[in-house]
């Protein structure tokens, strides 16, 4: 009789799932929580050359979320907001076993004139 408690579930989750339920954005958290870090590489130093800068931000920020954190950290309008999701990797290091984490990065592409200024 636990095979049709377990199905009762399943279809549960389906109903959910077909209601049009989504992840909630994160309108609750303070913005300037969003974008974690600037992510300072080789490749992110010769995009921000071009007007385009790169952020770590939060697993379940979206694009409207960083757009507004954008504007209130550093007064400039996004013109291009992507996100990149890097995925956790099994490495072995010195012999045992880790992972390296997983990361989203958010790519943003300002105007022409516009520039943020890393402190």
């Amino acid at each position: 009789m636990a095979l049709f408690g377990s199905s009762k579930k399943k279809i549960e989750k389906k109903e959910i799932v077909q209601k049009g339920t989504k992840t909630p954005s994160i309108h609750l958290q303070h913005k300037s929580s969003i974008l974690l870090r600037p992510r300072i590489t080789e490749k992110a130093t010769f995009l921000s050359e071009k007007g385009t800068y790169v952020f770590e931000v939060t697993e379940k920020s979206q694009k409207k979320d960083i757009v507004q954190a954008v504007k209130e950290a550093y007064k400039v309008t996004p013109l291009v907001v992507r996100i990149v999701r890097n995925p956790a990797k099994n490495v072995v290091i010195r012999g045992r076993n880790g992972v390296r984490p997983g990361v989203k990065k958010a790519y943003i592409t300002l105007k022409k004139g516009d520039k943020i200024e890393f402190v």
